[in-house]
């Protein structure tokens, strides 16, 4: 088979093997411009998520007058967790999913017209204690960073 070959058979294998060389470049690429771009932006990812915590522990204290704008801070919050989601990993990452899915829940709950669905103080405060656990995972991540790990 070798033997039989000419210069063309060589040149389309080369070109396949160009091909495959550049699409595995590609995907490396984007993934070290979206853990780069992630790095970056962690230092104000923590600030943030820690003052949208700050304000729902505050509106935490009268639950039934404030569920308006818990629903705000938590949509807020959930923009946020979308952005840290996709250059977070590992444990970051699993934690991000459990405090975005328990957001949307409450969310829904509270906007469903089902009256005995509406959502419970108990599921506000549990969102509030994820959000804790972000923001110390992102800290765990900061200093990982900085030590150079």
């Amino acid at each position: 088979m070798i033997a039989n070959s000419n210069i063309s058979d060589y040149g389309d294998w080369s070109s396949i093997i160009g091909l495959i060389i550049s699409l595995i470049t590609f995907v490396l690429v984007v993934a070290i411009k979206k853990q780069f771009m992630f790095r970056s932006r962690i230092e104000e990812h923590t600030e943030k998520l820690d003052k949208i915590a700050s304000k729902i522990s505050e509106l935490l204290q009268s639950f039934s007058d404030n569920k308006l704008d818990i629903d705000k801070e938590f949509a807020i919050a959930d923009v946020k967790l979308r952005a840290i989601q996709k250059g977070a990993s590992r444990e970051l990452l699993s934690d991000v999913k459990k405090a975005r899915k328990k957001i949307r829940l409450f969310r829904w709950r509270y906007w469903s017209k089902i009256t005995w669905l509406k959502p419970e103080e108990r599921l506000a405060r549990q969102i509030y204690t994820d959000l804790n656990i972000v923001v110390e995972e992102l800290l765990n991540v900061k200093k990982e960073l900085l030590v150079g790990k």
